[in-house]
């Protein structure tokens, strides 16, 4: 079994980049970047360099055109337009080698070998944009603001050591403590499945690992 640094598929809304005018912004749903969202434009400068993970998917199988993908990770800067500046995979090259490899908004692309055994099965990476945007329409259903301000956002799958489980592919959100009390941040998860369909959404949790919030919740592929 391999550990990942691995920023959860949890909708850790690590708020990171809202987009230039790219083909991943003219995509159906609007951009919800705006300065409410993120007032000092730290993650949505359209200035910046920052790809969605369809964008980083196309830029990977240019160079590992049939690998089998097993954990895909943004940062935790990734913004409320599911776009950052790199993402990473954890793969199974045509080859058989296992890779870990970091693609970014350059289109630059690092590649190492890595010391894995992923017996869970492959899958194909989720939308970030319609990921991040369900999941933040969600979270404010709920009455959680989400703000670049108030938190962070990140998108993680990883299917090492599992198999398709709902938990497997998540956006996480944190919400940042307070600097005054010193008490922990509340992480959200927002939970899909690897077809992109949404599960449901965990939290508050003091716990920033998902499985430990989820405190005997399951939920089956099929439901």
């Amino acid at each position: 079994m391999v550990q990942l640094r691995t920023p959860i598929l949890l909708l850790t809304l690590a708020l990171a980049a809202c987009v230039d005018a790219s083909a991943a912004d003219e995509r159906a749903d609007p951009s919800l970047c705006s300065e409410e969202r993120d007032a000092h434009w730290q993650f949505c400068n359209p200035d910046e360099e920052r790809i969605d993970s369809t964008e980083a998917l196309a830029l990977l199988e240019q160079r590992f055109p049939a690998a089998e993908i097993y954990v895909t990770s943004s940062r935790s800067t990734l913004n409320v337009d599911g776009r950052d500046t790199r993402w990473n995979y954890v793969l199974r090259s045509e080859a058989g080698a296992w890779l870990s490899v970091d693609v970014y908004a350059s289109a630059e692309i690092e590649a190492g070998e890595v010391d894995a055994d992923c017996a869970g099965e492959p899958f194909e990476p989720l939308d970030s944009r319609r990921a991040v945007h369900e999941a933040i329409a969600r979270l404010e259903e709920r009455a959680v603001a989400v703000t670049h301000q108030a938190g962070e956002l990140s998108l993680d799958q990883n299917t090492c050591g599992s198999d398709l489980r709902p938990e497997a592919h998540y956006v996480q959100f944190l919400i940042r403590p307070s600097t005054d009390a010193g008490e922990p941040g509340d992480y959200y998860f927002a939970r899909f499945r690897h077809d992109g369909s949404f599960i449901d959404l965990i939290g508050p949790c003091a716990d920033r690992d998902l499985s430990n919030c989820l405190d005997g919740i399951v939920v089956e592929p099929g439901e």
